[in-house]
């Protein structure tokens, strides 16, 4: 099995940090965060997406917005660093509209045909 393939498995089961996944996979950093953006982009074809749970500070509540995998390593705010890494999962897939062959989807969308 590929290591992109293991790390999809990992991340439908729950959210990781970088660092719970590189141990658990046994690979740098690194080279953990360059699968996630490269699954990042095959899941948006599947109607999934790659979920990051931003890092937050522990100390005052700050919730660090930009979408970094690493952790920050200070809070703006409090200058603590005592801070929550990010968390990353795949979310998505359920309540999709199944596609037709031809393109449509199965669902009507509101229009009616009532003559």
């Amino acid at each position: 099995m590929s290591e992109r393939r293991r790390l999809r498995e990992y991340l439908q089961g729950r959210a990781w940090t970088l660092k719970e996944l590189a141990e658990a996979m046994e690979l740098p950093l690194r080279v953990v965060e360059d699968h996630l953006r490269h699954l990042e982009k095959s899941l948006k074809r599947e109607g999934l997406r790659l979920t990051i749970q931003p890092a937050r500070c522990r100390r005052c509540g700050f919730v660090f917005t930009h979408g970094r995998l690493t952790r920050p390593g200070r809070c703006p705010r409090c200058r603590g660093d005592w801070i929550e890494p990010p968390r990353v999962s795949i979310e998505g897939g359920k309540g999709r509209q199944a596609r037709r062959p031809g393109g449509g989807s199965t669902d009507s969308g509101g229009a009616s045909s009532s003559t």
